[in-house]
């Protein structure tokens, strides 16, 4: 339930996340980001979202910009050479600032799993130039049990798609309920698996007949609006049951804030 970019390794079938529902966006949104790279002789093939929050700084997940370790290891770099980003367009396929990556670096207790997912899910990017977008400023900490947070990425708006193909080419949103953390839907699936379950620092959102994130949306942004501006809360992250019915995992900025800072200065 790695809630995967539409190529990561595991992320076909039921258990990835996509913004099924909702609709298109009608605001812009200057923070959001697009990660992408060539596929399938698709030069601008999108890979995961994320948030602009420094002008040469990107938040997203963790699991796209690592894979799983070998000797050991807890996970293997992804090659920032091979990646680019489109900042400040609710179209992926335009508009916005594009620019090269020059960086990931993880947080520390980051582990792939490809059979779980423990949290810690958050990764910073830098990139190879300043871009002129506004950043988002980031919560200290995670949004009230019962607040509503819009989520937004390009992620499949059908369960059933797959492949890069398939992604819709402009910015779609929705509106999710945060959950109590203890509660068991943000714990375990529907058979009592509760390997992508809600950890330490992550919260859990509803994710009922109206649809939530899936495939394409690992990495995008969790909003809400403070004093007129939108804040980031957290990152989509993974999903403990099925897509689209499941709820959804976000990795909240608000516990790494001291790391986050200590990064990009």
């Amino acid at each position: 339930m790695d809630s995967g970019s539409p190529d990561a390794p595991g992320s076909g079938g039921d258990k990835q996340a996509k913004i099924i529902g909702g609709g298109e966006s009608t605001e812009k949104y200057p923070f959001v980001a697009s990660l992408q790279w060539e596929r399938d002789g698709d030069p601008n093939s999108h890979y995961c979202g994320g948030t602009l929050v420094t002008s040469d700084w990107v938040v997203t997940a963790a699991h796209c910009v690592t894979s799983p370790g070998k000797d050991g290891k807890p996970y293997e770099m992804r090659d920032p050479a091979k990646y680019h980003m489109r900042i400040g367009s609710n179209d992926r396929t335009s508009g916005g600032t594009v620019a090269k990556v020059k960086q990931f670096k993880v947080l520390p207790k980051w582990k792939y799993d490809e059979n779980s997912n423990k949290g810690q899910d958050l990764a910073l990017i830098q990139l190879a130039k300043k871009v002129p977008q506004r950043p988002a400023p980031m919560a200290k900490k995670l949004p009230a049990v019962g607040s509503t947070v819009k989520t937004m990425g390009w992620g499949y708006t059908n369960a059933s798609d797959s492949g890069a193909e398939k992604l819709p080419k402009k910015l779609r949103e929705i509106d999710l309920k945060v959950l109590e953390p203890t509660a068991k839907v943000c714990k375990e699936d529907a058979n009592g698996d509760g390997s992508y379950g809600i950890g330490a620092g992550d919260f859990c959102s509803d994710d009922g007949a109206d649809g939530g994130t899936c495939g394409g949306d690992s990495g995008t942004p969790a909003v809400q609006k403070v004093k007129g501006r939108w804040q980031l809360v957290g990152l989509n992250s993974r999903a403990p049951g099925d897509c689209g019915t499941s709820t959804d995992i976000f990795t909240g900025v608000g516990d790494h804030q001291k790391w986050i800072k200590s990064q990009i200065g």
